[in-house]
This record gives C-alpha cells, sequence and structure tokens, in this order.
C-alpha cells in the first residue's frame, strides 16, 4: 500500500552522509504537499466535508384570466377585454369567439389585443364566448361570455300624412328593446298637442285643428316612457276644408282594399284637369264638365289614414276633398248593440280601449229603432243609422253570407244630426233577389280603428 509520509521520508534521507539532502525537483515536493493536504476529503465519506447539491424546483403553472367575465354589447356594437398570462414570461395570448382564432361575421370578431365587434345580427348561438390562449402554454386558456342584443328601436307610422282641418289620422307606435311598452306622444313638443297645432291621444290618434296653423306641417311625436332618449316622429300637413261643393265616391275604403275607380263630382272641370291623389297625380278620366274619374291603386291603401284629393287644371286647384282609409278589423273592445234578433259577433273582445263610435238605432227611412231595418230580397232600401261618434270616414259594412246584402258607404252628405241633436247616417242597402232570410249585423269603424256593432240590424224577410 502507498504511503505517501515513507515516501517523503526516503526523499529526505536519500543524501551523502553528513549532508542535507534536497529533493530533486521542487515540483515532486509541491505535488506530495498537495495530496498530504487534498486526501483526506477523498474517498468514502465518512468525513463531513462533502457538498449537498440544492433541490430542483417544480416548472410554474400557466394560467389565463379575462375581464370583464361577461358582457351585453348591442349588434353592431363592441366591447374591449383584457387577458392576464401568469407563470410565463410570454404573456402572448390568441384571442377566439366561438372557437374560432378572430372570430368571424356571424359570432362576431376579435382584434390581437381583445377589442370585440359583435355582428351585425343576433347570432343562432346566444351568448358567444370569447378565449384568450396561452402561446406559451396552448392548453391554458380564459373566457369570457357575450349577450348580443338588438338595439331598442321607436318607429310611427305613417311616417308623413296630410289632414283636412278637424279631421283626424290615427298613427301607430312600434317599441322594441324596453319591457315597458308606455308612451308620451306630443304635436310640436306639447304633450298631448293643443288647439293650435292639433291634439294627439294617448293612442296616437291625432286631431287636426280647426283652422291650418302656421307653418302649415307639424311634428307629432312619441317618446318612450321607460327609455326617454328613445322617440319617433312623423311629420303632418294640416290641409283647408275641403270643397263645399263636390263629392268623392267612395269616401271611404279599408286598408289593404284591392284598388278601385274613384269617381269626383264637382263643376268646372275640362280635359285637361287632373286628379291627384295623397299628392300623386293619377290617369285622369275626363267625363263631363262636371265629373271626372281616376284609378287608386291597392298600393296607395296599405296605410290607414285620411288622404287628400284635389282636382287641378292649369297650376290652379279646382277642389279638395278629404278619402278615408280605415284599419282593418282586429280584436279590440266593440260597442255592441242589437235589435230583437241577437245572434252571436264573430269579434274577440279585450279591454283595453275605449271606443267612441257605437250604433245605437237602425231604421227604414226616417224612422230609426233598437229594432232594426226590414228588407225584402232583391229591392234597395234607404236606412238611417242613429249612434255617437259617427262622421264622415266611416266605414260599414253587413258582413257574412255571402255578401248578399251590400250597401254603398256614405259620403259626406249622408252625415247628419237628428232632430234630437245625435249624429246620424244614412246608408243604401241592397238584398240579393237569393238572399237568405234572415237577420244581418251592420258593422262600423272609422280612421282611428274603432268598431261598433249593430246586432241584428237588418232583417231579410220573405219575398
Amino acid at each position: 500500500m502507498f504511503n505517501p509520509f515513507e515516501t517523503l521520508a526516503a526523499n529526505l534521507s536519500h543524501s551523502n552522509p553528513g549532508r542535507r539532502s534536497i529533493p530533486r525537483s521542487a515540483a515532486s515536493q509541491g505535488l506530495l504537499i498537495s495530496l498530504l493536504i487534498f486526501l483526506p476529503s477523498c474517498g468514502g465519506g465518512s468525513g463531513g466535508g462533502s457538498v449537498t447539491p440544492p433541490p430542483s424546483q417544480p416548472a410554474a403553472t400557466v394560467s389565463v384570466s379575462v375581464s370583464p367575465l361577461s358582457a351585453s354589447v348591442q349588434t353592431g356594437g363592441s366591447q374591449q377585454f383584457s387577458a392576464t398570462v401568469t407563470g410565463s414570461t410570454n404573456t402572448s395570448v390568441t384571442w377566439t369567439v366561438n372557437g374560432v382564432s378572430g372570430g368571424n361575421s356571424t359570432v362576431g370578431q376579435v382584434s390581437s389585443n381583445g377589442l370585440y365587434a359583435a355582428p351585425a345580427a343576433v347570432p343562432g348561438t346566444n351568448p358567444v364566448t370569447i378565449a384568450a390562449v396561452s402561446q406559451a402554454d396552448p392548453t391554458k386558456s380564459g373566457s369570457a361570455s357575450i349577450q348580443i342584443t338588438t338595439p331598442a328601436t321607436i318607429s310611427v307610422k305613417p311616417a308623413t300624412a296630410s289632414v283636412f282641418v278637424g279631421s283626424t289620422q290615427q298613427f301607430q307606435v312600434t317599441l322594441s328593446g324596453p319591457s315597458n311598452t308606455a308612451v308620451t306622444w306630443a304635436v310640436n313638443g306639447v304633450t298631448g298637442g293643443n288647439a293650435v297645432v292639433g291634439t294627439v291621444s294617448n293612442k296616437g290618434l291625432y286631431t287636426a285643428p280647426a283652422a291650418v296653423p302656421a307653418p302649415s306641417t307639424v311634428t307629432l311625436s312619441v317618446t318612450s316612457q321607460a327609455s326617454p332618449s328613445l322617440s319617433g316622429a312623423a311629420s303632418v300637413t294640416v290641409l283647408a276644408a275641403s270643397s263645399s261643393q263636390g263629392s268623392l265616391s267612395p269616401v271611404v275604403t279599408m286598408q289593404n282594399s284591392p284598388g278601385f275607380t274613384l269617381t269626383v263630382n264637382g263643376s268646372g272641370f275640362s280635359r285637361g284637369s287632373q286628379v291627384e291623389f295623397n299628392g300623386v297625380a293619377q290617369t285622369t278620366t275626363f267625363v263631363s264638365s262636371s265629373q271626372l274619374t281616376a284609378p287608386v291603386s291597392s298600393s296607395d291603401l296599405t296605410q290607414a289614414g285620411t288622404y287628400p284629393v284635389t282636382v287641378v287644371d292649369g297650376g290652379t286647384q279646382l277642389a279638395s276633398f278629404a278619402f278615408y282609409v280605415v284599419p282593418g278589423i282586429k280584436s279590440q273592445t266593440v260597442s255592441v248593440n242589437g235589435g230583437v234578433e241577437s245572434p252571436g259577433v264573430n269579434i274577440t273582445l279585450q279591454a283595453d280601449s275605449n271606443p267612441q263610435l257605437a250604433l245605437l238605432e237602425v231604421g227604414a227611412g226616417n224612422n230609426a229603432t233598437t229594432g232594426g231595418a226590414q228588407i225584402t230580397p232583391g229591392t234597395q232600401t234607404s236606412v238611417l243609422v242613429v249612434g255617437s261618434g259617427l262622421q264622415p270616414g266611416d266605414y260599414f259594412e253587413v258582413p257574412g253570407d255571402g255578401g248578399d246584402v251590400t250597401l254603398n258607404q256614405p259620403v259626406a252628405s249622408d252625415f247628419i244630426t237628428t232632430t234630437s241633436g245625435q249624429p246620424a247616417v244614412r246608408l243604401t242597402l241592397t238584398a240579393s233577389s237569393t238572399a237568405a232570410p234572415g237577420p244581418r249585423n251592420l258593422l262600423a269603424t272609422n280612421p282611428a280603428g274603432e268598431v261598433a256593432v249593430f246586432v241584428g240590424a237588418v232583417n231579410v224577410g220573405g219575398p
């Protein structure tokens, strides 16, 4: 076994007698001293000089969060989102919408910095999910939910109308968004209007003033009570009174009725006279100096309201009249009165309106009673109808039984006042020769959309 101490002793004693021996080499002596110094730290490990390496640190976990966690965005709107990445020095993320990188036009798109742009229409899958995916660890992501909504809107129909002084025009409002559908109507900014610019009811029935205001065009506005910033408007032109001489035939029809030929009666007409319906020139036929005819298209009858009919000749207005289009019959409160016969009335009732129109008495000639009028098949009878709220523009009909009892719509001169001061109207009824015996109902409606029914108003007798 090698012993460094023996080797060192041998090196020191290797000399001539009586002389000190010097090692052959200083390098070899340095090596031996080094061995003596460092050898105790070598080998087995029973000593306390060994070094233990530090324990390894576990890898950091990547996590991603998105803010805000939820949002409501209107179609066409935008919302900024932010992503926070922890556990990595690489904080970059990839944005997706419903799993589509960057999104698309259907679910909305998102930019590289998290700005979400909603689609133009509400998607089929709603809400949508926006996510931020870690680029350091694509298995880690954060997400948020986005509800796509449509903007609240309010609109008024018709958007424009012409109304003769003292006449009425019904306006309809369509409100989407707020659950509270209550609205406030105003004329030229005055809630409910006034006698100068006209008045409007809480259901949108505009009544023109007795005189043409200055200016003659007023603004009818409607405002949401739930969201006062939400409003709509219509423009109304108030016209002077219609001609006292002359008439229209017919003077009223129901909304969405087929087209018809309008007859204008008056005086001073020539072959150059032109009939205008709601400001639009119509193809005019000259019948005589006292009569013109012109076609009215069904496309002119899609909106209920009062429409001006004028006759012009060489730039001069010869006559002006009011033509009425009443709303189609719909479910509403109905004023029902009846005679002796009282068959069922096929109208759904609901208690949300207070109609002013009512039919109280009906009779042949000048004798209106609560018992109705008698008519013989194959004949024509003049009938007097007494009620409340009767005025030009009201529309009358005898429904049922295949139209075997018809009537001519009344003109302005047919509306009268009874000796007792009640409003009344004269109607001419015709029963076909094959009209089945039995009672018939008389139905009336007006430009405001109110409906009144007189049950058993006409009784068809035997031949």
